[in-house]
C-alpha cells in the first residue's frame, strides 16, 4: 500500500532544499544573526525557495509522465505514423 505524505516528500525532492540554505549567509556574513526581523525574513525566504523549486521538480514530473504516455500511445499505420496524444490526433507522413 502507498503511503500518500511519504511519496509527496519524495516527490518535492527536500534533499535539493541544502542548497537554499545559501539564504543564510547574507546573514552572517552581515552579522545580522541575531536580527530577530531579518532572521524572520530570511527564513520566509527559505520555505518560499524550498516550495518554488519542488513545485518545479512536481510540475516536470508531470510533463514527464504526460511525455511518457504520449509516446506509449504511439501507433504505426502502413501509410505512416499516427499519433494520440491525449485527445489531439497526429498523423505524419
Amino acid at each position: 500500500m502507498v503511503n500518500i505524505p511519504t511519496e509527496i516528500i519524495k516527490i518535492a525532492r527536500p534533499v535539493h532544499w541544502v542548497k537554499n540554505l545559501a539564504l543564510f549567509a547574507a546573514l552572517i556574513f552581515s552579522r545580522n544573526l541575531g536580527s530577530e526581523f531579518l532572521f524572520e525574513k530570511v527564513v520566509i525566504g527559505f520555505i518560499a525557495f524550498c516550495l518554488a523549486t519542488s513545485s518545479a521538480y512536481i510540475f516536470n514530473d508531470i510533463l514527464d509522465v504526460v511525455d511518457f504516455f504520449c509516446r506509449l500511445k504511439h501507433i504505426f499505420m502502413s501509410n505512416g505514423h499516427f499519433f494520440i496524444c491525449g485527445n489531439t490526433y497526429f498523423l505524419q507522413y
